[in-house]
């Protein structure tokens, strides 16, 4: 089959307050969302949306479990091909992200792909049906991904949001 995967990263103020979702979409054909999964990068990576990205892909593999043939669709040009890749390459001892990329790469099953696909693509200017698919696709992944990193708690409260924006409005007038 044919799944979406996306990650979001949402900045609000400094990093400490930086909260990271991702998801995992299935849609028909014809457009319509039959099914998803997200949830919050944790706190072992940094809130990012590379640690986003990486982890909607290792959620992808364990989603899929043993069906064969599955393609996931990406809009982070860092996941394409990530199955395929020479292990020597993907388990640098000096990248972040390699822990996440092997086991990505172990969890998946036989045909597993990861491909990438255009970001933010209006649906409405797609020429063909197949075009209108990826795009409906990776937007409902985008959508559930930045849904999944608001519900993540860790955030600023409001009054914090207010002062952090005063103090940066101030200096950014000032110097």
């Amino acid at each position: 089959g044919e799944i979406f995967v996306d990650g979001s990263c949402l900045k609000r103020g400094p990093p400490p307050w930086h909260t990271a979702g991702w998801s995992v979409v299935k849609m028909s054909q014809d457009g319509v969302l039959l099914g998803w999964a997200r949830g919050s990068v944790g706190r072992h990576l940094p809130a990012s949306s590379s640690a986003s990205e990486h982890v909607a892909a290792l959620a992808a593999t364990t989603v899929a479990g043993a069906t064969p043939a599955v393609t996931a669709y990406s809009d982070y040009k860092g996941l394409e091909g990530l199955e395929a890749r020479p292990t020597h390459t993907i388990t640098y001892r000096k990248a972040i992200y390699s822990g996440i990329r092997v086991q990505s790469k172990a969890r998946a099953p036989a045909g597993f792909r990861i491909l990438k696909v255009q970001a933010h693509l209006d649906p409405e200017a797609c020429t063909d049906a197949r075009e209108r698919f990826l795009a409906l696709g990776n937007a409902a992944a985008d959508r559930i991904a930045k849904s999944a990193a608001s519900a993540t708690f860790g955030g600023p409260t409001p009054t914090q949001l207010t002062a952090w924006e005063r103090e940066a409005a101030f200096l950014q007038r000032y110097l």
